[in-house]
């Protein structure tokens, strides 16, 4: 954490990206350097805890985040960073061309995409994971609209608990359909800018055509 004063988290709220009140922090934990390592919260009467590289600290509050989507922000800033060495890199072979200086920095650029794309599996492994998870919890909350409807038909339940239950389904399927779009946009973005990344460094290709030797037909010294 960058506060050198953490305590002042204490008491502050903490709730998910996408609107869910989760609670009111009451305690940090700390690694044996000093680091916290954990945010403790209380929930309805239950306490929790949410490692502090899956939250955002915000100056009223704490956001948390799926640690999904927290390590495909963290690999684009990367591709960002990524983006503008490329770009300088294209602006330095306009300007001096192809020599030692930029075939090493080529080269070290090329190994950090290449890093970087490695890693891309992982984090899109990890994102569909988690849409896969999503997509069955939504399937599973449309499923009680059905067994609701069942209920009312059945004279079991009155039409307002009916609409109050329906209605609090529904706000979370909504929370659901926000989540994966967010994360179906993260692939997308993170694969454009790999892409792009890629198509440049093609372009700034250190590789050049040898030279090729064409007599001219005049006379060779030949060896005897």
């Amino acid at each position: 954490m960058t506060s050198p004063n953490p305590f002042y988290l204490i008491g502050k709220p903490i709730a998910d990206k996408y609107g869910r009140f989760k609670g009111r922090i009451i305690a940090l934990e700390f690694d044996h350097g000093g680091v916290v390592k954990n945010i403790v919260y209380e929930n309805g009467g239950v306490i929790l805890s949410r490692p502090i590289d899956s939250v955002v600290i915000k100056n009223d509050g704490v956001i948390i985040y799926s640690k999904e989507m927290i390590n495909a922000q963290k690999l684009f800033d990367r591709l960002s960073f990524l983006k503008l060495q490329v770009d300088a890199l294209g602006k330095l072979k306009e300007l001096s061309g192809v020599n030692n200086v930029y075939r090493e920095l080529y080269e070290n650029v090329s190994r950090e995409f290449e890093n970087i794309s490695r890693e891309f599996d992982s984090v899109r492994r990890g994102l569909d994971k988690r849409i896969d998870a999503l997509v069955k919890r939504k399937n599973r909350l449309e499923e009680l609209h059905y067994w609701l409807g069942v209920a009312r038909e059945a004279n079991a339940i009155d039409n307002k608990v009916y609409l109050d239950s329906y209605e609090a389904i529904d706000r979370e399927i909504v929370k659901l359909n926000n989540e994966l779009e967010e994360l179906e946009y993260a692939k997308y973005t993170l694969e454009n800018k790999l892409s792009e990344i890629e198509g440049l460094l093609k372009n700034y290709s250190v590789e050049e055509a040898q030279d090729v030797y064409v007599s001219d037909g005049g006379d060779e010294d030949v060896e005897a």
